[in-house]
């Protein structure tokens, strides 16, 4: 699918022969519009259990962008807060032990680490995570194949200074909004976090 969509752009470009892009920079290009695809429209999501372990920091998967949600065995939402509200209301909280979490801290930084509260005893299962995910590189997953397509000529246009670039984009957008309208008004059930956030 992603050779059909390389040259789709070619015939765009009229660049069959691959003089002005090359197959790698349009892997690149495409990877780069999957992964803002995947960004705004949240259509990519996975999801892993966390136990508590010798420490309450949690690698996240190498595809993690960002945190949807974080729940109980019960399915009951798991705050996520920052570490300066934990140091709030606890004061060094780093040190502060409980049976069950009643936060998770994610580090926004991109340090790939997130953060349970209270210290919980090893083994102890602390919660399921929901995130937004990055697209896997070799396989196709996105179903708005128009979404990349535009954000792709997007790119493209911008690469060589031509003011379609900023038409591209707004497709891109509207595409992308006109997708999440379509969750809401099917009543799809659209996962967001809830509960207390600062």
């Amino acid at each position: 699918m992603l050779s059909f969509m390389k040259e789709r752009l070619r015939e765009t470009f009229h660049d069959d022969y691959q003089i002005q892009w090359s197959d790698a920079l349009l892997d690149e290009i495409l990877f780069e519009a999957r992964r803002e695809y995947a960004l705004y429209s949240g259509e990519l999501t996975g999801r892993f259990d966390v136990f508590a372990g010798s420490s309450p920091v949690v690698e996240l998967p190498e595809d993690f962008i960002e945190v949807i949600s974080v729940s109980d065995e019960k399915g009951k939402d798991i705050p996520v807060v920052s570490f300066r509200r934990l140091a709030d209301l606890y004061g060094d909280f780093r040190k502060i032990k409980g049976d069950r979490a009643k936060f998770f801290c994610f580090n926004f930084d991109g340090s790939g680490k997130a953060r349970t509260f209270p210290l919980l005893p090893a083994g102890t299962f602390a919660g399921t995570v929901v995130y937004k995910k990055l697209p896997s590189k070799d396989l196709l997953e996105e179903k708005n194949i128009s979404a990349i397509e535009q954000h792709a000529l997007f790119q493209m246009y911008q690469f060589i200074g031509k003011s379609q670039a900023a038409n591209c984009l707004k497709n891109f957008l509207e595409l992308t909004h006109r997708e999440q309208s379509i969750k809401l008004v099917t009543g799809r059930k659209n996962i967001t976090r809830t509960g207390v956030y600062y």
